[in-house]
């Protein structure tokens, strides 16, 4: 006697629609002199020929043609009442409709006889076979694939898009990410269809649902990995990490391809939910668009079952990204009203009435008393309005053009207050980037609140880099006539400083203030 594996799969009439009449299962099978019976999906055969047969029964008559679908991995002669109807090559096509004759298609009972020759025996070879209506059984078969290939076209569209707006957008990592995605969900909807609207034959098989398991990996992981760049959570190589671990782990499970599949989905669905779980409390309503998305799919998941991979996924997949799409959008719109609060921010500090009026009335008097030094004030002051004018827009400058920036108030400050002011700059990358006036608020808030005494003071910025870090350091001298509440509170300065630093590096930054060893100590780290 022979052992035999056998693993549940789909029902192949599932794939037909109405057309199907029914699936045949259980076989007798003759291999030698042994004979057994099996259940319908063999998962592996001890011997390379044998002979399935099946009693069936049709009820009814019609006037449409019947046939009977054959999917085999390995080559085979099919009778029907003993009467050869059929047969495939080797290697033959890996779908076979074979119609019945009108003498032999009447209600009643009937034989179904295969012999089968397989390429080896220890192959997953037996898919399916199905007796319907010939021309609905073809026809739902063409029509089953316009979902997945209208979805092939919006993904193509949206992928290029995203790429497009990568170079514009500062998410450039989560862009980047769901365009992937995009292009991973039309590869698969191209994969998906192959079978059925090219064809081909029974040793491509293998092969195709390779790539649909790859491809099903990389949208089951790019899935996760893009809420962890579009939330912008804390540690996302820990996250992105754990995503990769996770399911290549599920990957390596033993188990049929389209169960692999449901698996690989199932993961990329409880990782995206506990993703947007933890993002929940800092990033609020941003996680709504997402939850949607998410929840759209699950529900395609659990009512679709194998039919999800075919034609259920795509429609959720197209209704998860208009979630998505709507959830970028309005994030957009928030980044881009908060940037243009934050530069109207900055060029008011440029052309706050007070300074401006005091620096004017200094400037005057500098040119009645003192016309070389009134000129080399009033280059100062052109200058610090030249660079304030150029970097208004941008979210990060150089480290370098910040220095510039500082040190032309202070040159300012200087004509008005003459008193000498330095800033040394110390282990200073001037490539690192920063954002805007950063620095020249810290400078700005500790020559307002303090009221220094000599002719020359010094300030001093040092930074410390690591291998995920940079971290300034600014140091400022505290007069004893200083306004300690101002200088120790979260005043206007320093909520400019917080916003600006939130807007380029989301929750990935970290600014600390204090006295330390008579100087006003500010520290501001961020991604290296």
């Amino acid at each position: 006697m022979f052992a035999l594996g056998c693993a549940k799969g789909r029902d192949q009439a599932t794939r037909f629609g109405g057309g199907a009449e029914q699936s045949v299962n259980d076989y007798e099978i003759h291999a030698g002199r042994s004979v057994f019976n099996a259940l319908p999906y063999i998962s592996r055969m001890p011997l390379n020929n044998f002979t399935m047969r099946r009693a069936v029964i049709l009820r009814g008559s019609t006037e449409r043609t019947r046939c009977v679908y054959v999917s085999l991995i390995g080559s085979f002669e099919l009778l029907w009442d003993g009467q050869r109807i059929g047969a495939t090559g080797k290697p033959g096509p890996m779908d076979n409709f074979f119609p019945i004759p009108a003498a032999l298609a009447g209600a009643g009972p009937h034989s179904l006889e295969l012999r089968v020759t397989l390429p080896r025996s220890d192959v997953s070879w037996y898919q399916g076979v199905v007796i319907g209506d010939y021309e609905r059984m073809i026809r739902s078969r063409i029509v089953g694939q316009v979902i997945p290939l209208s979805g092939f076209g919006v993904f193509v569209v949206i992928g290029i898009y995203y790429v497009m707006l990568s170079f514009a957008t500062r998410r450039r990592a989560a862009a980047i990410t769901f365009a992937f995605l995009c292009f991973a969900a039309a590869l698969l909807a191209v994969a998906e269809t192959w079978r059925w609207t090219v064809g081909y034959t029974y040793d491509v098989q293998a092969t195709r649902l390779t790539i649909v398991t790859a491809l099903t990996f990389a949208i089951s992981l790019l899935l996760p990995c893009f809420f962890v760049l579009e939330l912008e959570l804390r540690r996302t190589r820990i996250w992105i990490a754990t995503f990769i671990a996770i399911v290549s782990a599920v990957l390596a499970i033993p188990q049929q391809p389209d169960d692999r599949c449901l698996s690989l989905f199932g993961t990329a669905l409880l990782l995206s939910g506990c993703t947007l779980v933890a993002a929940a409390r800092a990033r609020g309503r941003r996680t709504i668009p997402g939850a949607a998305a998410v929840s759209i799919l699950v529900l395609a998941f659990v009512r679709g079952g194998f039919a999800f991979s075919d034609n259920m996924f795509f429609i959720a997949f197209c209704a998860a990204i208009a979630s998505l799409l709507i959830g970028m959008a309005l994030e957009t719109r928030r980044q881009r009203r908060e940037h243009e609060r934050l530069e109207a921010a900055l060029l008011h500090k440029m052309i706050e009435p007070h300074f401006v009026m005091n620096t004017l009335t200094a400037l005057m008097e500098w040119v009645e008393s003192d016309p070389a030094n009134g000129v080399r004030f009033l280059e100062a002051f052109a200058e610090e309005l030249r660079i304030f004018s150029s970097i208004a827009r941008d979210t990060k400058i150089p480290i370098e053009r910040e220095i510039a920036l500082c040190r032309s108030h202070l040159a300012v400050m200087e004509c008005r207050k003459g008193q000498r002011f330095h800033l040394r700059a110390e282990s200073v990358d001037p490539d690192g980037a920063i954002p805007p006036a950063v620095l020249h608020t810290l400078v700005e808030n500790a020559l307002t609140h303090n009221r220094y005494d000599g002719d020359e003071i010094e300030f001093h910025l040092r930074e410390e880099r690591s291998r995920k870090t940079r971290r300034y350091i600014f140091d400022a001298p505290v007069a004893a006539a200083s306004n300690a509440a101002a200088t120790h509170g979260d005043g206007t300065g320093l909520r400019y400083v917080k916003a600006r630093l939130e807007e380029s590096y989301p929750g990935r930054w970290f600014l600390r203030t204090g006295e330390y060893e008579g100087c006003w100590r500010t520290t501001i780290e961020v991604p290296a």
